[in-house]
Parts: C-alpha cells; structure tokens; sequence
C-alpha cells in the first residue's frame, strides 16, 4: 500500500464514487489508482483477453467498466 511507504500519504478505500478530479490527497490517490486499474483492463479487452475481475476493489473496478465481478475467483481456481 501506498501508505506505508510515505508519511503524507493515507490510507485509501475503495468503495463509493470517484471524483475526477480529486478534492484531497485521498481523493486523488484513490481516482488515479482505480481509473489506471480501468484503463489496464480495458487495454486487455481491446487485444482480445478474457477479463473478469476479483480482489480488493473488484467490486468497484467492474461497476465502472461492466466487466464481470467474480468475488470467489481464487477459490473457483483452487477446485
């Protein structure tokens, strides 16, 4: 995390919308993590890549680009 390796940064959640841009510094840090996250995977989709998305702000990630939110994808896996 961003976080622990500075002392200005803090802590960032992912959840609820985002603004563009940022009002504070955990809105800017939050902003430009989640749309670079959005703009890889749509990179992925654009050369053919199968995507679906999982983790941390999987959630958040697929309510901004439609791409299927698979929240039990390392256990499906693990079968």
């Amino acid at each position: 995390c961003l976080h622990r390796e500075t002392s200005a940064l803090p802590p960032v959640e992912f959840e609820g919308s985002v603004s563009v841009p940022g009002r504070t510094t955990a809105e800017c840090v939050r902003a430009g993590t989640l749309l670079a996250s959005i703009c890889t995977i749509k990179e992925m989709n654009r050369l053919s890549l199968p995507v679906l998305v999982t983790g941390g702000c999987g959630r958040v990630i697929s309510q901004h680009t439609g791409y299927r939110y698979v929240p039990e994808l390392t256990f499906i896996g693990m079968l």
